[in-house]
């Protein structure tokens, strides 16, 4: 009765639209299919008794078209008809509504339109996805939702998951009993973490339809939160972002987790790219021990903090609900508490890791910072010692100059010690056995000749190691220079004060080791100037061939040890450590000859690997300063040794254009032979360093906490101070003017300020308003203005409430009143700050920046496919949300082209923008060819004071466009090759420009 009314009513419906069948698409017959469906195949008759009807003998479907539906009864246990009804608005029979309206989720775990995409061969017979399911999909395996894995849950709860329906034992049995539907999604983890799910309520369903837009984490290594604010195309397009990351995310190497590296997984484990990097790890033999990151040592983690973990509790699910947040460390090579003034200083991994997906080298994040605290070793009296140790002390002698120097520095060893030393010249050998029998203490001595092969680290490891490893201690030296930068001249006084110095602290070391038996080295933490330097740079090589020995690959390798390593290969270590070193067989054939290589040698990846090789004897390889007081922990010495100067550079350490113009400054004025002072504040410290530059030298000192600008002013007492920046003391600048005045009426003192940004302007020095959009620099304190400071995070916090730009800028006002001159490096700087503040003509200055070199002509050879290089290093203020929707547009429209980041990514970027990474100035026309650029965007949607990387693009004669806006549209107006964009240009418009500049630039040379 009931299908044959249906019937003619769908007939009649059918009738009065078909018209001419003729004209009707496969869709429409799709449709017309629909209404002839009856609805009893969708009534699960015997599960329907079960359930409702018990012992009576009614027809199920009789019951549920008459009184079921009428009681929000479900059909079949896929349907959920009070959910559905609610959902679509139904008020009649749900099912019937279903059938009639076409292809609509019957169930809030039930994905119609993805069981459609899922199984084309079920839309390929237009067969309704529901009705496939129930009469043969749930048999053939085949799951109804992207979060429901048919195979992993039945073989992960064997029989109680198993027979021909997963799905409906899932919805009947599985959900009340908390089972994971899926390795991503932790159903019980989920309910204690969301108490509103209730006892009675599936987990997963409360997620599907709640929880994941409201950024609710389905599994402690899946940041839903997170990953809806990392990717911000997820969210505005409001899908589920676990199932984004399921089906899209992890193909286009999102990460699905702050701590989650898909990217750097997928290149350690290439087979995780055919299936899913999350659902990989989570479904591996070894899941307990595997990495997910870079930096994470599941392992090492385990030994160091088994006693803190909860039974069966993985390290790394501990380190995310526990460790990360108390200060642990993820592996050896990073202590948090090295960054506890960084940004994200609550996380401090997730720092690290957010650089390193932001485009930066994972090994490079340390950026001037130390990524392991040292370990203060406090002095102890020699006569305390307790057991003697056997220590033997090698000295390696290239520059024997330098030997008297370093063989003095022994008597600081309270105890007797052998000697070993090597030299590369035989010349050498009397006038060091001479030196050498002088030294107190000494008992054996060995003289070597070795070849000038693998600088101190061949005679080190081949000539000498097997001799070393019996020993208990050894302290490894050599006579150390750094001729190709001046800057590190300090570097070979700062090892030894730390590594000896004094009785008192060689005697405190080897206490250390004797109470330590997990030490395996120390070594002097970082020379503050070699932090920039310590990353992988050319090293791959080399350290693939050392790491083959060990049966390693590079993906294997923590890449944080190319920043927590003992740079300048002076070091106390076990003799365990150099029997595992031994144990590499390498010959002095292995190392190439000396021909000044400052890297990229088998000697430097060494040199890298020594806390490698005291992990493979099961020890540490920690950092250490000597605890007396006169050195620091971040590399330098304690500024009460500090002396004054004649020149105070007041400057930040974020490198940029302010820093390249320093470069070509300093040099200036130490050719008149003058003291000069760079002081600058550590972002990741908080503490104040001191650069000192005099006699050829340079040393670093390290400002007590809670040190000013205004003291250290006053400390350093110069003739003539230059303001190269001012960011990142914003609450100081006030002390800072005052210090300067007092200065300038007792001694005279001169006053240069360097206009590199707009930060006198306003504390937002790049003049990024909250939306990370140009504000246009208002002329007054604006009700926008103030609510920008409240919601800038370009801002510092500590200026966030009371802040008036008014005040600001009268500070600002002061500090240029007290000036002798404002330099500007483009007329634009001073016709845009002259808008907001007064500069006296007879102060201000125009010089525009000299190039340290002068690139080579670029050979365009990629005619015809647009490839657009933006160089520099890519953030908000340097266009990447222009960049960002240049890359949409083109996806969208499928238009032919690339966009190529040369440089760094700070922020992040479209899946289709590739990121080449840093790069050296002179190196520039090489990757732009090798890239196939043939346009250059300057994407900066500020203004800029000078732009040095438009300088570079001009001198590579390169087609550009950049926005008409500051230093780039008036520098770049003038310039044949280029077009300017409006500063508020679409995406389209952008996109036009660059195929006209190309296109332009193209039909040019050809007609040259």
């Amino acid at each position: 009765m009931w299908e044959s009314s249906f019937m003619r009513r769908s007939v009649a419906r059918a009738g009065a639209r078909i018209g001419n069948l003729a004209r009707y698409s496969r869709e429409a017959w799709r449709w017309i299919g629909r209404q002839f469906l009856p609805p009893r195949l969708f009534v699960d008759a015997g599960w329907y008794a079960r359930r409702y009807l018990g012992e009576s003998r009614i027809d199920p479907f009789r019951h549920y078209m008459e009184d079921g539906w009428k009681r929000d009864y479900q059909p079949n246990p896929f349907f959920a008809a009070a959910w559905y009804r609610q959902k679509y608005g139904c008020a009649g029979n749900p099912l019937l509504h279903y059938i009639r309206r076409g292809p609509r989720n019957p169930h809030p775990l039930f994905e119609a339109r993805w069981y459609l995409a899922r199984y084309p061969d079920v839309a390929a017979h237009g067969v309704d996805p529901l009705l496939h399911f129930l009469q043969f999909g749930r048999r053939e395996g085949r799951g109804p939702h992207p979060l429901f894995d048919v195979e992993w849950y039945v073989a992960r709860y064997g029989a109680q998951g198993a027979g021909d329906d997963p799905f409906r034992h899932y919805l009947e049995e599985g959900a009340a009993a908390r089972l994971d539907p899926h390795p991503a999604f932790d159903a019980r983890w989920y309910a204690e973490n969301n108490p509103d799910v209730g006892a009675d309520r599936c987990a997963l369903a409360h997620f599907v339809e709640e929880g994941a837009l409201a950024g609710r984490s389905p599994h402690p290594f899946f940041d839903a939160d997170w990953y809806l604010r990392a990717y911000p195309d997820i969210r505005l397009a409001k899908v589920n972002p676990l199932v984004h990351y399921l089906q899209c995310g992890a193909t286009e190497l999102r990460d699905p987790h702050p701590h989650f590296q898909t990217r750097w997984y997928c290149d350690a484990w290439p087979d995780a790219k055919q299936t899913n990097a999350l659902t990989h790890f989570l479904t591996r033999a070894d899941h307990a021990t595997a990495k997910p990151n870079a930096v994470f040592d599941a392992p090492w983690y385990a030994r160091k903090y088994s006693r803190l973990m909860r039974k069966g509790e993985t390290p790394f699910a501990h380190f995310l609900r526990i460790g990360r947040f108390a200060g642990l460390q993820p592996g050896p090579f990073f202590d948090p508490r090295a960054r506890r003034n960084a940004p994200h200083a609550a996380d401090p991994t997730a720092a690290i890791l957010n650089e390193a997906r932001h485009g930066r080298e994972i090994d490079g994040v340390a950026k001037g910072r130390g990524l392991l605290a040292p370990l203060v070793v406090a002095p102890v009296a020699s006569q305390s010692l307790a057991a003697p140790m056997r220590i033997a002390v090698h000295l390696h002698a290239y520059y024997p100059d330098l030997a008297p120097r370093l063989l003095s520095a022994l008597a600081a060893i309270p105890v007797p010690f052998d000697l070993f030393v090597t030299t590369a010249d035989d010349a050498n050998r009397d006038t060091l056995t001479r030196l050498a029998s002088r030294l107190p203490g000494r008992e054996g001595l060995d003289i070597k000749v070795t070849p000038n092969r693998g600088r101190d680290i061949a005679p080190f490891i081949v000539g000498c190691g097997e001799a070393l490893a019996v020993y208990d201690l050894i302290l490894h030296l050599h006579t150390k220079k750094s001729p190709h930068n001046a800057e590190l001249s300090g570097w070979l006084d700062y090892l030894l004060e730390n590594l000896l110095g004094a009785p008192e602290n060689v005697a405190g070391v080897i206490e250390h080791f004797r109470k330590t038996p997990e030490c395996g080295i120390l070594y002097p933490a970082t020379y503050a100037p070699v932090r920039r330097f310590m990353r992988l740079g050319g090293n791959a090589a080399p350290l693939q061939s050392i790491l083959a020995r060990l049966g390693m690959r590079m993906e294997e390798l923590d890449p944080l040890i190319h920043a927590s390593f003992p740079s300048g290969s002076m070091l106390w270590m076990r003799g365990a450590v150099m029997e595992r070193l031994t144990q590499l067989g390498l010959g002095f054939e292995d190392f190439p000859p000396e021909a000044g290589q400052d890297d990229g040698t088998i000697a430097h990846a060494i040199e890298r690997l020594f806390p490698l090789f005291a992990l493979r004897a099961n020890l540490d390889a920690v950092p250490f300063i000597r605890g007396d007081g006169a050195c620091d922990e971040a590399g330098g010495w304690r500024a009460s040794a500090l002396a004054g100067c004649d020149v105070a550079i007041l400057d930040h350490d974020i490198g940029g254009g302010a820093s390249t113009f320093l470069e070509s400054l300093v040099p200036a004025y130490l050719e008149e032979k003058r003291a000069v002072m760079r002081i600058y504040r550590d972002r990741a410290l908080g503490r104040l360093i001191y650069q000192q530059m005099r006699d050829g030298a340079t040393r670093y000192f390290i400002a007590p906490e809670g040190e000013t600008l205004g003291q250290a002013l006053r400390r350093c007492r110069p003739r003539e101070a230059l303001i190269n920046s001012l960011y990142g003391a914003d609450g100081e600048i006030g002390g800072a003017i005052a210090a300067l005045a007092e200065l300038k009426d007792r001694a005279g003192l001169v006053v240069r300020l360097m206009v590199h940004d707009f930060h006198l302007a306003c504390p937002s020095q790049h003049l990024l308003d909250q939306a990370q959009g140009y504000c246009g620099l208002p002329a007054v304190d604006t009700p926008a203005c103030r609510r920008c400071v409240r919601e800038n995070e370009n801002i510092d916090a500590a200026w966030r409430g009371s802040f008036r730009l008014t005040t600001w800028r009268l500070q600002s006002q002061a500090l240029i009143d007290l000036c002798d001159e404002v330099r500007f490096f483009d007329p634009s700087g001073a016709e845009i700050l002259s808008r907001v503040l007064e500069i006296p003509p007879h102060k201000s200055s125009l010089a525009p920046h000299i190039r340290p070199m002068t690139l080579r002509r670029v050979t365009i050879r990629n005619a015809e496919k647009l490839t657009i290089g933006v160089p520099g290093t890519l953030t908000h203020a340097k266009g990447v949300d222009a960049v960002n929707a240049l890359a949409h547009y083109m996806r969208e429209q499928n238009l032919d082209g690339e966009i190529v980041v040369i440089g760094e990514a700070r922020a992040a970027v479209h899946p289709d923008v590739r990121v080449h990474g840093a790069y050296q100035v002179g190196m520039l026309p090489d990757i732009v060819e090798s890239c196939g650029v043939n346009v250059i965007l300057i994407a900066t949607i500020v203004p800029e004071t000078f732009c040095y990387t438009l300088s570079e693009a001009m001198e590579m004669q390169m087609p550009i466009v950049a926005f008409d806006l500051g230093a780039q549209g008036n520098r770049l107006r003038s310039y044949a090759r280029g077009m300017l964009a409006p500063a508020a240009a679409s995406a389209p418009e952008l996109y036009d420009l660059l195929s006209r500049c190309r296109s332009r630039h193209a039909a040019a040379c050809a007609g040259a």
